[in-house]
């Protein structure tokens, strides 16, 4: 009867730790240049921003079949992405590919605010030299801060040569991204 009861209690302890630990994802921990037809797994919640939301397709080929819209501001989980023809298509399960510059997806780290970047503003383009960093009053250096552009975002910037930028952009948490004058800096 005593070791029953231990069992018992010790059973009802690993289930009850077993709900309170944090389930966690995983994400890429950079960015890497995308590659047309190769598929990258990627677990995230995209947010059509569309402005009348965002283009569905079954298939993510050549043959793609438009399916529908889906409406502004619908979120959607994503499984992974790809880039066909200089389009960053979404994976939305089974047969379904959301086309990657009518959404954004939300931002944890640096690979997501630049995957924001590309899949909205960079089509045809060579996606090589791309650099993020996250400011907010935690990362400040010595002190200083600079909240022009709020609280807490990530500066992302399209590196094109020594220490030229190309194009540079603000991406906040919820992924909304905006291309900033090069004369910010």
């Amino acid at each position: 009867m005593k070791h029953r009861k231990s069992i018992i209690m010790s059973l009802l302890a690993v289930i009850i730790v077993a709900f309170l630990l944090p389930i966690h994802t995983a994400k890429a921990d950079s960015f890497l240049p995308l590659n047309s037809d190769y598929f990258y797994a990627y677990d995230s919640i995209a947010t059509a921003y569309g402005p009348w939301g965002a283009n569905l397709f079954s298939g993510n080929d050549n043959n793609k079949q438009f399916e529908r819209i889906l409406p502004q501001d619908s979120q959607w989980r994503v499984y992974g992405y790809t880039m066909r023809s200089g389009i960053i298509y979404y994976w939305a399960g089974g047969d379904q590919w959301i086309q990657g510059d009518q959404v954004h997806v939300v931002v944890d780290n640096e690979s997501d605010a630049i995957l924001n970047c590309v899949s909205r503003f960079h089509r045809d383009t060579a996606l090589v030299s791309w650099f993020g960093v996250h400011r907010s009053p935690a990362t400040a250096i010595n002190g200083e801060y600079d909240d022009y552009w709020g609280p807490d975002y990530w500066w992302v910037r399209d590196m094109t040569g020594a220490g030229s930028f190309k194009n540079q952009f603000i991406v906040y948490q919820d992924g909304s991204a905006y291309m900033i004058d090069n004369s910010w800096i």
